[in-house]
């Protein structure tokens, strides 16, 4: 199945209309809400209010994921991931970046790969972009990957060539 992540600001959060237009739009399109991915910071939720809270329960209700985006990298309040229907964390490219060279953002990466698994939370690696950096991620059971090793930007056109002659698993 193919997905589809959006990332949403704290500014459209706050439109109290956002989740049931959205909805609306789904339906109108006949497209199932789990092929969405709703990306949040951390930072955003900081502010959080009702109306926000109140989007982001109906996203989900809606079947629509919501992940934690450039997880570690922000106010990481771990409340939120008790509180909220988080489906999963993405590890910041930061984090990434340094991996093989940095003790610490090795332990900071296979800290939060545990701590996700534990909760049951899916997981991708942002910005892989070396083989390294691939098989130390999966060694410490990360093996949803974003990057230049998986993939470069692409025109829309091609990309739907790329999905038209193969698979996606």
């Amino acid at each position: 199945m193919c997905r589809v992540s959006l990332n949403l600001s704290a500014q459209q959060l706050q439109d109290p209309e956002l989740s049931s237009r959205f909805g609306h739009w789904l339906a109108g399109r006949q497209i199932d809400g789990s092929q969405i991915h709703i990306e949040i910071t951390e930072s955003t939720l900081l502010n959080s209010n009702s109306t926000m809270l109140d989007n982001l329960d109906r996203f989900t209700r809606d079947g629509i994921a919501l992940w934690l985006d450039d997880f570690g990298t922000g106010y990481s309040g771990l409340r939120h991931l008790r509180e909220l229907p988080v489906a999963g964390l993405k590890i910041d490219k930061s984090f990434v970046d340094r991996l093989e060279s940095d003790l610490d953002d090795f332990r900071i990466v296979s800290a939060i790969t545990a701590m996700a698994c534990s909760l049951g939370l899916k997981i991708v690696a942002e910005g892989v972009e070396t083989e390294a950096q691939m098989q130390m991620l999966s060694q410490l059971g990360c093996t949803t990957l974003q990057g230049y090793l998986i993939g470069r930007p692409a025109p829309l056109d091609s990309l739907q060539q790329t999905w038209a002659s193969q698979p996606i698993s």
